[in-house]
């Protein structure tokens, strides 16, 4: 798998749009530097083509109505989450380590792909 990931290239089903190959192809490059949205971050994915039918105006107005309302009732109400998920141990989602902003996502990656390694680049200002 591990090989798969670092050499093969990627394989979409026949179904997939062309807007859609192409939008999944730029986000999943292997060098992160011509990866879709590497120049011009949210921009260059906003102008991409598979989101060319959003009005991103109307939708930051939140003048779009969504294709699907959940009837919730109340802020706490889970639902719509698979209890697979609703039952795991909450964990502290920030850790500060060697002076590093770690989250536990990325503590749990590291677990998960042994032999591998994934920091923030230091350039990065999303903190």
């Amino acid at each position: 798998m591990y090989n798969n990931i670092l050499h093969k290239a990627l394989v979409l089903k026949p179904n997939v749009s062309n807007a859609g190959c192409q939008l999944l192809q730029g986000l999943l490059q292997k060098d992160r530097k011509h990866r879709l949205g590497a120049k011009d971050d949210f921009l260059e994915l906003k102008s991409h083509a598979f989101f060319s039918p959003i009005n991103w105006d109307d939708l930051t107005a939140k003048k779009i109505i969504p294709p699907f309302v959940p009837s919730l009732s109340g802020p706490v109400d889970l639902q719509y989450f698979d209890t697979e998920f609703t039952q795991l141990p909450i964990t502290n989602s920030l850790q500060n380590s060697d002076s590093v902003l770690v989250t536990s996502s990325v503590r749990e990656a590291a677990g998960a792909f042994p032999g591998f390694s994934y920091g923030p680049p230091a350039d990065d200002a999303f903190l």
